[in-house]
């Protein structure tokens, strides 16, 4: 049965293909490492959430912050386990802070000058907490 494994593998590739995807959304919680943007991110829901009570967008944002905060969760804990040393996490922000920029400056160029805004407040607030480290 060769044909099952290549099947397997095709699967693998696409699940790939689909994450790396997935990360070069700009607003993919995958692709968030830093805790306070994600922190901020959080509370950019509750904002919305308070505000579009009761209709779709109520609840795409309740379950962007459920998955926010697994992923913050999860940080936490590779963190405080040693999963991630600081340094990983350290060079983890500043490959977010290149690729937030460009994703910025991708959005800038596409008329999306809010988005733009919002990924350079991500970035800001990674120097603050590379800073604060």
């Amino acid at each position: 049965g060769g044909g099952s494994d290549s099947d397997e593998f095709d699967a693998e590739a696409l699940l790939a293909e689909a994450e790396a995807e997935e990360r070069k959304n700009f607003e993919s919680v995958a692709g968030m490492v830093s805790q306070r943007v994600i922190q901020s991110e959080i509370q950019l829901c509750d904002k919305r959430i308070r505000e579009l009570v009761g209709t779709a967008g109520c609840e795409n944002a309740e379950f962007r912050k459920e998955e926010l905060e697994v992923r913050l969760e999860e940080i936490n804990t590779n963190l405080s386990f040693g999963i991630t040393s600081a340094k990983d996490y350290v060079m983890e922000m500043k490959d977010t802070m290149k690729r937030n920029i460009e994703q910025a400056a991708e959005l800038q160029r596409g008329g999306r000058t809010q988005e733009a805004a919002r990924v350079m407040q991500w970035v800001k607030i990674m120097q603050e907490e590379l800073k604060g480290k």
